[in-house]
């Protein structure tokens, strides 16, 4: 330990600020790399995911050095408020970059309930919530999706310039946390309308179904249609879902680029 200690001070690099840069760092990382689903969530194992974070701060540790005063003298109040500031942007670039990823999971629940299949519940491998076989399908697409517009590329590289925008040993003005939550709503409402409207042709599809099938059973009741009824807009279902399946990627990538351009709006407000 001596011995890596001097290798430490032979290169110039003094191990008290290193590590005190490095942990605040890794508190905006930590909570990207564990909440978002694109990051494998639970499928990976916590030690994995932990180790990326700190690899990810090890590469910006250059910046951080260099942003930093070169004195750092931070008393425990301080260096907890710190602290807390650093989770709190981390856990709210995660949640926003992780609501496209919902919205189409929540697009397939939806889809399920109409066509009466939500009690067939899956567990969804990056988060461990129970959801539906078309709720964990569409998760499991905007993840596709995210890494083929290379959203990942781009979050990362917005993680990083976001210690540009609050530093390490900066505190945003009070003014943000307003504006922030408006901000995090308004995120959320437009989750709900993506699910909406990459669930609506399916669903309409249903709709019509289901008014077929009520106006023949009306018009013949002997046909006793209400026993094949749920079959029928299943495979209903599915078939209108392969019909519309180009036209549901290309707005699942407008969600996801909405979900990246709130990751930049967000950034933008500690400037």
């Amino acid at each position: 330990m001596d011995a890596l200690a001097r290798l430490l001070a032979d290169v110039g690099l003094d191990i008290d600020r290193a590590l005190l840069l490095g942990a605040l760092g890794a508190g905006r990382v930590l909570p990207v790399f564990l909440l978002a689903p694109f990051f494998g969530g639970r499928l990976v194992p916590l030690a994995i995911r932990a180790a990326l974070a700190f690899a990810f701060v090890a590469l910006l540790y250059p910046a951080l050095d260099a942003g930093a005063p070169a004195a750092l003298a931070l008393g425990p109040m301080q260096l907890a408020a710190l602290v807390a500031k650093e989770l709190a942007i981390g856990t709210m670039l995660a949640f926003l970059v992780s609501l496209p990823f919902f919205a189409a999971e929540a697009a397939g629940r939806l889809i399920d309930t109409v066509r009466g299949a939500n009690l067939a519940e899956v567990i969804v491998p990056q988060t461990g919530a129970p959801s539906s076989p078309l709720g964990d399908l569409g998760l499991q697409l905007a993840v596709i999706v995210f890494f083929a517009l290379d959203g990942h590329l781009i979050f990362l590289r917005s993680l990083a310039l976001s210690y540009d925008a609050v530093p390490l040993l900066a505190f945003p003005g009070a003014d943000v946390a307003p504006v922030a939550a408006t901000l995090a709503m308004e995120a959320s409402g437009r989750l709900l309308i993506a699910a909406v409207g990459l669930a609506a042709p399916v669903v309409a599809a249903l709709f019509l179904a289901e008014l077929a099938l009520g106006l023949l059973s009306r018009a013949a009741p002997q046909l006793q249609l209400h026993a094949i009824g749920m079959p029928l807009k299943s495979i209903a279902a599915i078939l209108v879902l392969f019909a519309s399946f180009g036209a549901m990627v290309t707005a699942l990538g407008s969600v996801v680029g909405g979900g990246l351009t709130d990751v930049v709006r967000a950034l933008s407000l500690w400037r």
